[in-house]
């Protein structure tokens, strides 16, 4: 039996470890382990009876309630819960509009919802509700995304790709539904002058759950009368709509995922006699299995899916009108493996799975009548068959030093066009060193191939983007990434630090040199409107967050250039990418006055984008033709908005609890251009910037939760 000593030497030992993970008390416990080491060493010669007093030691411990929680280098993690403590901007704690404020995604203005991750564009990243893609998932001109925060449990975003994950360049952003096994019924409202919205979680029993979520707005209602574009009417209203039904059993959970949006908008302006009706919608369905078999594999994650977008906007200027439809349909299989070898040295964790997916993608098609006798060459539906395989293992090299490689075997073929089937493997390598005192290092190197594109006249969050697949003349587009990340907790966690340094090469990048007004005058062939060529990204990002406390959040400043050359833009010429802001400096803050009280705020301040200036203009049938000068050579007045919000609730401490959310977006009234524009103003013309609707958005709603 062990004498009394050792039970004590072995407390003492205990203790010590737990503060190492607490360094407050590190001194106490080190006192402690010292104090044993002469009976450690004269054990043979002490009694069984020896005893010994311990003073007191007082662990210390923080609350974390950071909003940004997952492993170092893994991918970020949010639980959507903690939306309720992020600032409400507009009734409404949008998760993609909080990426958008981390250093690692380019700052986007008010008319684009995109992710520019890393110096790639927002084509280059995806945003998907599990494993199914939304190809358009932006709202009112990038104010809102697709995604209704409450529906969800949480969100996965990675600024990387691993072998594991989707073909793209750029990042990848997870919405995974809530499927967590119920016991009561919860939920929320919100009802605000914008928008409202609702969730409500039911337990069916035997392990079943039904999500239901609404989302619908009418800001013309209330702010109709004051909103403009450049004295250009504005009439505007989308919805979403969710489902999900999950089904536990004790090996199983199988979940049916169901959403739907849709939005519709009239733009009218009477100086030019143009008038656009938009209309876009996005829909996925999907079902997805995870199981626990125990024999091949530890967890298996199975899910088939269909998504897809169609673009439905009609157009008229003067006697002329038209239409450009597109739309892309993707049916979808994924399956992924993960098995953990058991050893006593250097344990492995293995993944491997598959992607298949079938593409049907209409590019933009135009169709016209009236105007002039110009040539639209049509363009007919693209089917393409899309499949990978990638395995990935994990696993530690020394006691401080990991090791993670993969690689993932693509194969996509355009089907009707035998010679533009392409193989390429992808590898991935990343070396992650933990040191106890210096933080988290990792070095990663991989290379992604892209293989649906995208592009359009316009990014302002309107649909006049439009998908078409990899062929021979358009090749997969394809990246090589180099990133040196570091990560470390500080001051008893109460802080932490995070900074990395990145550099991209890119091939087979693709840009749309055409304008609206060509659809009218030139004709349209969507080969000579689409050039290809090639580019570099590199950047620094630093984010300081603050994890415990009343005040939490986070500040963070970004370095990042994103050059392209095209030849047959600029010959033999650097320029800046459309959405390059090379300096960003970004800050957000929730403070917590008492159990009722609580303030946000939100602050972007970025370098302003480029854009190519009008040097000729003329009117040709009442219709202006312009000409252009050198691409990207200037840029827009650097942004700045501020953003405040004051959540004061009614019944803090119950379990159904009632508030009224107050916010100011652009609170200080600053006023951030999104474009140059080319106008006629009282029979002159005139070349300026504008900036979109009211400049300071105000709004109250009032929220029940329970």
């Amino acid at each position: 039996m062990m004498n009394q000593w050792g039970h004590a030497l072995i407390d003492s030992s205990f203790a010590l470890i737990i503060n190492i993970i607490h360094p407050t008390t590190l001194r106490h416990s080190l006192s402690i382990l010292l104090s044993f080491l002469p009976f450690a060493l004269s054990a043979q010669q002490m009694p069984d009876t020896l005893s010994h007093e311990m003073r007191d030691v007082e662990v210390k411990s923080y609350r974390i309630r950071s909003h940004i929680g997952g492993r170092p280098f893994e991918a970020m993690k949010w639980d959507m819960k903690m939306m309720e403590q992020m600032p409400q901007i507009l009734s409404n704690a949008d998760p993609v509009h909080y990426l958008q404020l981390l250093p690692s995604v380019q700052t986007n203005n008010e008319c684009d919802a995109g992710l520019h991750v890393q110096g790639c564009s927002n084509a280059q990243s995806m945003m998907q509700i599990g494993d199914a893609p939304v190809y358009n998932p932006a709202h009112m001109l990038g104010f809102f995304s697709t995604f209704n925060a409450s529906h969800y449990q949480s969100l996965l975003f990675r600024t990387f790709n691993e072998a594991t994950t989707s073909n793209v360049l750029g990042g990848q952003m997870q919405m995974l539904p809530h499927t967590s096994q119920q016991d009561t019924l919860s939920g929320n409202l919100s009802v605000g002058l914008i928008s409202s919205q609702g969730t409500i979680h039911v337990p069916m029993g035997h392990g079943q759950t039904l999500s239901l979520s609404a989302r619908q707005t009418y800001i013309n209602l209330l702010y109709g009368p004051f909103i403009k574009m450049d004295d250009s009417e504005f009439h505007y209203r989308f919805g979403d709509f969710n489902l999900t039904y999950a089904l536990h059993t004790p090996r199983h959970t199988l979940s049916i995922d169901a959403f739907y949006s849709n939005d519709k908008g009239k733009v009218g302006d009477g100086n030019v006699g143009l008038g656009l009706d938009l209309r876009w919608q996005n829909y996925v369905v999907q079902a997805q299995l995870d199981s626990r078999p125990l024999r091949v594999a530890d967890a298996v994650h199975q899910s088939l899916y269909y998504s897809g977008y169609q673009n439905r906007s009609h157009v008229a200027q003067a006697n002329i009108n038209g239409k450009m439809p597109s739309h892309i349909n993707t049916l979808g299989y994924h399956l992924e493996a993960q098995r953990q070898l058991a050893s006593d040295r250097r344990p492995l964790l293995i993944t491997w799975g598959t992607d298949l997916l079938h593409h049907s993608i209409l590019p933009q098609n135009p169709d016209f009548e009236g105007g002039y006798e110009v040539e639209i060459e049509p363009v007919s539906t693209q089917h393409a068959l899309q499949a990978a395989l990638f395995a990935q293992a994990s696993m530690p090299l020394t006691q401080r030093l990991g090791l993670k490689a993969g690689v993932r075997l693509n194969v996509y073929s355009l089907l009707a066009d035998s010679a533009s089937t392409f193989f390429h493997p992808d590898p991935y390598v990343a070396l992650t060193l933990d040191h106890p005192a210096a933080g988290h290092f990792q070095l990663r190197l991989n290379r992604q191939h892209q293989y649906v594109h995208q592009a359009g006249f316009s990014s302002v969050g309107l649909p006049t983007e439009f998908r078409f697949s990899a062929s021979q003349l358009y090749k997969p587009q394809r990246a090589w990434s180099l990133t040196l990340g570091f990560d470390r907790e500080v001051l008893n966690r109460q802080y932490r630090i995070r900074a990395e340094v990145y550099g991209k090469l890119l091939e087979h990048q693709l840009e749309y040199h055409g304008d609206f007004l060509s659809f009218f005058t030139s004709g349209y062939k969507m080969q000579s409107t689409i050039v290809s060529g090639k580019g570099y990204n590199y950047g620094v990002n630093v984010q300081f967050i603050k994890q415990t406390g009343r005040l939490t959040g986070w500040i963070s400043y970004a370095y990042g250039r994103s050059m392209r050359r095209f030849d047959q833009l600029n010959p033999d010429s650097w320029y800046p990418s459309n959405y390059e802001r090379p300096h960003e400096l970004n800050a957000v803050a929730t403070y917590r006055l008492n159990p009722r009280w609580s303030f946000g705020g939100t602050m972007a301040f970025a370098s302003g984008t480029p854009f190519t200036a009008i040097k000729y203009v003329y009117i040709l049938s009442n219709v202006l033709v312009s000409q252009y000068g050198e691409h990207n050579a200037n840029r827009l007045a650097p942004y700045f908005r501020f953003d405040v919000s004051a959540n004061y609730d009614f019944r803090p401490r119950r379990r159904v609890r009632q508030g009224i959310n107050l916010s100011l977006y652009n609170a200080t009234d600053h006023h951030n251009d999104i474009y140059c524009r080319l106008k006629i103003y009282n029979g002159h013309f005139s070349y300026r910037p504008i900036a979109f609707l009211l400049p300071v958005l105000p709004s109250v709603s009032y929220y029940v939760r329970f």
